[in-house]
């Protein structure tokens, strides 16, 4: 496996990247194409991203299908294979919405690093893939050989930060609906609600007390069963964080997170 990926990358993909251009990598056949853009400056409905440049998206189904620039194409093939390190490798937890997009055509090192990966696999690896479909989480209705439903912590509360740090609001719907039920509540010293909407009100609401503001992540990540708990700072993103606590969620039959009770360590006085 590890030969046949290193020769499609050495013989096949990285040499048809050599000398790409910006221009060629960004250019359009037809108006209107998903690409990556600059913050703030795309059309599409839905933009993922935490860089300066993101990823166009959109709910389907689509009044004509998107056509899609070379950027867009090698952003999704990368934040793939990025997932996927992050989830069986060991490296950082990667999802459309929390990768940083390049805005150049130069090349991520992730399909190196996802090489490495695989020839660092096991047996027990592998099968366990196989076995949990992805191997990443949440994996709805993936379950283990007792029955069990498989939830890669890591990568579940990643994307929960990443769903208070997004500032668009479409994006941030998308990926709400991946990680909360419908039906979901959240629960603080400052704040009770229930459901999407409100919970989406509630985080706009906190963003707007705290603009350019970041939430991070704190401490380990401990969860086992259908119950995680974890630790997080707010804060300037290059700065000390004034306000700190932690979250329990508790997650359904599908592995979206039912409820959240958030408890708060530091605030400013």
């Amino acid at each position: 496996m590890v030969d046949q990926i290193e020769s499609h990358w050495r013989d096949q993909l990285r040499p048809r990247l050599d000398g790409l251009s910006d221009d060629e990598y960004f250019w359009q056949p037809v108006p209107d194409c998903w690409t990556l853009s600059r913050r703030g400056r795309s059309s599409a409905p839905i933009s993922f991203g935490t860089g300066e440049f993101t990823m166009d998206y959109g709910e389907p189904p689509h009044e004509r299908v998107p056509v899609t620039t070379i950027a867009w194409r090698l952003a999704h093939l990368i934040v793939g294979s990025a997932s996927t390190n992050g989830k069986q490798f060991g490296r950082t937890a990667a999802s459309e919405s929390t990768f940083d997009y390049a805005g150049t055509a130069g090349l991520s090192p992730t399909a190196p690093n996802f090489v490495t990966g695989c020839a660092r696999m096991t047996w027990r690896v592998i099968d366990g893939a196989f076995r949990c479909g992805n191997g990443g989480g949440p994996l709805r209705n993936s379950r283990s050989n007792r029955g069990e439903i498989m939830i890669d912590f890591d990568a579940l509360t990643m994307n929960y930060l990443t769903v208070w740090n997004e500032a668009e609001a479409d994006a941030r719907a998308v990926a709400a609906g991946r990680l909360f039920s419908d039906d979901v509540t959240y629960t603080d010293p400052l704040a009770d609600v229930r459901g999407l909407d409100e919970l989406a009100a509630l985080v706009t609401g906190v963003q707007r007390q705290f603009p350019g503001w970041r939430f991070r992540r704190f401490g380990p990540v401990d969860g086992h069963g259908r119950q995680v708990r974890f630790g997080w700072e707010l804060g300037p993103e290059d700065g000390e964080a004034p306000v700190a606590g932690f979250d329990v969620a508790v997650l359904g039959d599908d592995g979206r997170m039912v409820q959240v009770l958030g408890f708060l360590d530091r605030v400013p006085g």
